[in-house]
């Protein structure tokens, strides 16, 4: 089954792993470097994947930003 993109296309179930991987590999890097610090190809290479994968997946490195902070505010928000 394929799941909805922000865009309101379909992803498969391989292409949302690469997203959690990119937004998992994103996370921890952003909060040791910070956004400014931190690199899509330092990113993709932590996620093991290709460095195409964040302007695919995401259509820049702002948008994926954008989602790790939702992930994170989402997980955050469960223990409220």
């Amino acid at each position: 089954m394929n799941s909805p993109r922000s865009d309101g296309s379909a992803i498969s179930k391989a292409g949302a792993r690469v997203r959690e991987h990119l937004i998992e590999a994103a996370g921890e890097i952003f909060a040791e470097k910070g956004f400014l610090g931190a690199t899509s190809r330092e990113i993709c290479l932590s996620a093991g994947v290709n460095s195409a994968a964040v302007n695919y997946h995401f259509g820049g490195f702002e948008a994926l930003y954008v989602a790790t902070l939702l992930e994170a505010h989402r997980r955050a928000s469960r223990w409220l």
